[in-house]
C-alpha cells in the first residue's frame, strides 16, 4: 500500500517529472481526480499535505534523491526564480507571451548549457514542459533565430524518460535539391 498519495489535480506536467525521477508507484500513488477542491497538486501522507505545484515537485525531486534543485545557494535560488516564472508566467501566458519569452530564454542560455548553470535542474525540466507545446510549433527559420533555445530543448528532449508522451520537436530543414 502507498504511504503517500499525490493528487495530480489537472497539473498534468508533473506526469513528465514523476517519470523521469522513477518515482515507486508502491511508495506514492498516483490520482488524477481532485482533492478537497484544491488549486494545485497535492500530496497527502499519514501526516501531512503539501500544496503546489512547486512543492510538490520539489518534494518529488528531494525524495527521488537526484540533484536537481542546484548544488549551491546561488544555483538553487535561480531554480526557485525559474520556476516561479514557469508557474506565474508560462502557465498562463498565450502564444505573442511565450514568443516574447523565448527572447529571453534565448539570451539568458547564451553562455549555459542549462537553465541554472551546466547540469541538469528541476527549472530545466519545467520550462521544457511549459514551452514544447509552442516550440513544436514554431518554425525552422524561428528555431534558428532561438538558436540558444533550439540547443537547449533539443538537449533536453532527448535526456531519457524525461519527453514521456510529448512529441518529438524536429530542428532540421529536410533540404530539396
Amino acid at each position: 500500500m502507498a504511504s503517500k498519495v499525490l493528487y495530480l489535480n489537472g497539473f498534468d506536467e508533473l506526469n513528465n517529472l514523476i517519470g523521469y525521477l522513477k518515482i515507486d508507484r508502491n511508495h506514492c500513488k498516483i490520482e488524477r481526480k481532485k482533492k478537497n477542491n484544491e488549486d494545485g497538486p497535492v500530496i497527502v501522507d499519514s501526516n501531512h499535505a503539501l500544496l503546489g505545484l512547486i512543492t510538490v515537485a520539489k518534494s518529488l525531486t528531494r525524495q527521488s534523491k537526484q540533484c536537481l534543485l542546484g548544488e549551491d545557494e546561488l544555483t538553487q535560488a535561480e531554480v526557485d526564480q525559474w520556476l516561479y516564472f514557469c508557474q506565474f508566467n508560462l502557465a498562463s501566458a498565450d502564444s505573442f507571451q511565450l514568443r516574447s519569452a523565448l527572447k529571453d530564454l534565448n539570451k539568458h542560455l547564451e553562455s549555459r548549457a542549462y537553465i541554472a548553470g551546466y547540469k541538469l535542474t528541476l527549472a530545466d525540466i519545467f520550462l521544457y514542459i511549459y514551452i514544447h507545446k509552442e516550440y513544436k510549433s514554431v518554425s525552422f527559420a524561428e528555431k534558428e533565430n532561438f538558436m540558444n533555445v533550439s540547443r537547449w530543448f533539443n538537449q533536453v528532449q532527448h535526456i531519457p524518460h524525461l519527453q514521456q508522451k510529448l512529441q518529438n520537436v524536429l530542428f532540421h530543414r529536410t533540404k530539396l535539391y
